[in-house]
């Protein structure tokens, strides 16, 4: 397994235990859910840098972006508001269309 995916598996249960500790109201969720968004942003960029076919390319914009919402969803946490969960579900909606438009290609 590349080191890439190891770091990237990671992040994403950063991002589960962010946002598990934030519903159940603990400290400290939401800079666990920032570090998992952060991570897997910076996982996305480098995919995308390496990719060299036009059609994964796509992919990994759009891939980019869901974890930019994951960021945004911390950040809204982070400033107080309630509104937390559509950017998270931006972030799922963005993840299932990559799943399947990804099995096509």
């Amino acid at each position: 397994m590349k080191i890439r995916n190891v770091i990237l598996y990671v992040s994403m249960a950063l991002v589960i235990v962010g946002i598990v500790l934030h519903v159940l109201g603990l400290a400290g969720g939401v800079y666990v859910l920032a570090v998992g968004g952060f991570a897997m942003f910076c996982v996305r960029t480098y995919s995308r840098a390496i990719c060299t076919d036009k059609a994964k390319m796509r992919l990994c914009t759009i891939l980019i972006f869901s974890s930019l919402m994951v960021v945004a969803a911390a950040w809204v946490i982070y400033t107080g508001r309630r509104y937390w969960v559509i950017p998270l579900l931006v972030c799922s909606v963005l993840e299932l269309y990559v799943s399947f438009r990804g099995a096509q290609s």
